[in-house]
């Protein structure tokens, strides 16, 4: 619930910014696999906001 209220919102809006910057580059939200960041499975809401947010993830550590 804080991720997606808190976090996620500026997230999206730090990626938006970056790419209307520079639109020949690509740009990636990296995240660790905390639960909160809908990197388990693609069935769940964070996982849904992002890519319709259009971010590229990256789990990291794979």
């Amino acid at each position: 619930e804080y991720y997606i209220k808190k976090l996620l919102p500026d997230y999206i809006k730090a990626l938006g910014d970056a790419r209307l910057g520079d639109l020949s580059k690509s740009y990636y939200l990296i995240e660790n696999h905390d639960p909160s960041h809908g990197t388990k499975t693609t069935h769940n809401i964070v996982y849904r906001i992002k890519d319709e947010s259009w971010i590229s993830r990256i789990a990291y550590p794979p």
